[in-house]
């Protein structure tokens, strides 16, 4: 007699949970797609409402729940998708893979598009000299490309590349090796130049608790081995993860020698190009 109760009382749960299960994966809400949010309805939760703003690619007979529609990328001509978000505000980021309860029972989605294209900055006009004292005490320049791009929002559009293109014009005080630093923060670590060197490979890779910030480091030699005291231009173009960057790229300035080394620069110029 208790073994039947038993396994009754197993059925019922197992049903019960088969039910909770069921409820949860399915969902039949009707589909409204809208492209623009003017006459789109508050969510409600009663039906699924997709906000495409301008973009195209979302079919309610192709993709019938609402798991479908957040892991399908519509297409907007000029444009990148950046995701979908529960709010016109583009603050609630709906993850692909971990939906959250509110945002299914909501079940507003709002596409985000992002425009991307070159963008050139003038990081500093005026002199700086750089001396061998370390670098971290030396220039800290901005290049402030958080006022073009969101790098959160490239990483979504499925950015993984930042191409930097640096010129400036230098000129030697006492002759010497000159470096250019890029960082992915302000902060900087003390080691004098030699250390960089020497752990060079670990510190561009974020291997060393010593420097994880450092992006790439640029050495040259202004005078080829004899003081040059003329302007001329130094140039460099290096390709980035933007697995390492939150937001702006920092430059700090080295320089090394046998003696007295300072050099100085200016008319700092930069490109910044994002790649897929």
């Amino acid at each position: 007699m208790k073994k039947a109760i038993y396994l009754f009382i197993a059925a019922v749960l197992g049903i019960s949970m088969l039910a909770a299960l069921t409820s949860c994966s399915d969902d039949n809400r009707p589909i409204n797609v809208y492209s623009d949010g003017s006459s789109a309805p508050l969510g409600s939760g009663e039906t699924i409402n997709i906000i495409l703003n301008g973009g195209t690619g979302i079919n309610p007979t192709e993709n019938t729940k609402f798991e479908d529609i957040i892991a399908t990328k519509p297409t907007k001509e000029g444009y990148d998708f950046a995701g979908w978000y529960s709010d016109s505000s583009f603050n609630d980021y709906i993850h692909p893979f971990d939906i959250t309860k509110a945002q299914k029972a909501k079940g507003t989605a709002y596409a985000k598009w992002i425009t991307v294209k070159p963008s050139s900055y003038l990081v500093r006009e005026g002199d700086a000299t750089i001396t061998d004292s370390g670098r971290a005490n030396q220039q800290l320049d901005k290049i402030g490309i958080s006022s073009n791009y969101s790098i959160v929002d490239l990483k979504r559009a499925g950015y993984t590349k930042i191409t930097v293109s640096l010129s400036a014009e230098v000129r030697e005080k006492d002759d010497g090796y000159q470096y250019i630093f890029l960082y992915s923060n302000t902060q900087c670590a003390s080691n004098d130049i030699s250390s960089v060197m020497d752990f060079y490979d670990k510190y561009v890779f974020g291997e060393d608790s010593g420097d994880p910030s450092l992006l790439y480091m640029h050495k040259f030699e202004h005078g080829s081995g004899v003081l040059d005291e003329s302007w001329k231009t130094v140039s460099f173009e290096v390709t980035l993860d933007i697995s390492r960057l939150t937001s702006d790229i920092y430059i700090r300035y080295g320089a090394s020698g046998k003696s007295d080394d300072d050099w100085v620069n200016r008319n700092i110029n930069v490109t910044v190009i994002p790649e897929k």
